[in-house]
C-alpha cells in the first residue's frame, strides 16, 4: 500500500511517541482514538493532524491494520 511520504512522517511521530515494539505497539490504537474523536495529540502540527486526518478518508481502520 503506498502511503505519501507526509502521512509516512505523520506516521512515524506516532510510532516515536507511542512505541513500536510489540509490548508497546499501541500507536494504532491511539491513532483510531484519535480518528473516533477527531482529537490528536498535541504534539502533532496542523500538517500531520491534516495528514493523519486524511489516512482515516482514504485507507480507514482496515487500512490502518496493515500498516
Amino acid at each position: 500500500m503506498y502511503i505519501e511520504p507526509k502521512k509516512r512522517a505523520a506516521i512515524a511521530k506516532l510510532r516515536i511517541m507511542y512505541g513500536t515494539n510489540e509490548k508497546k505497539k499501541h500507536w494504532k490504537k491511539k491513532l483510531r482514538e484519535a480518528w473516533k474523536k477527531g482529537i490528536y495529540p498535541k504534539e502533532l502540527n496542523n500538517e500531520e493532524k491534516k495528514a493523519l486526518q486524511e489516512m482515516k478518508e482514504t485507507i480507514g481502520n482496515s487500512g490502518l491494520a496493515k500498516l
